[in-house]
């Protein structure tokens, strides 16, 4: 991943798909966009932990409004 379309192209394919409470994303486009550094390595960590705070949230049955909103989870690094 070399350059800024390459990491929008991970926040549209891989991120943004997989966030269950899809709300606000012109504000996540922007948070998403302020994470660095834009590696392949960020892109596979934000992923591994949504995986991880997805199965969270199953677990837990946690409703949707319970949840952060995408720009609040990355913002929040979580």
């Amino acid at each position: 991943m070399t350059d800024a379309e390459d990491w929008m192209e991970g926040f549209d394919q891989d991120f943004w798909p997989m966030y269950p409470r899809r709300l606000g994303k012109p504000a996540a486009r922007k948070a998403w966009r302020g994470v660095k550094p834009q590696v392949q390595e960020t892109l596979d960590a934000i992923i591994e932990g949504l995986e991880r705070w997805h199965l969270h949230w199953l677990e837990q049955a946690t409703e949707l409004r319970f949840m952060p909103h995408p720009a609040t989870w990355l913002n929040q690094r979580r």
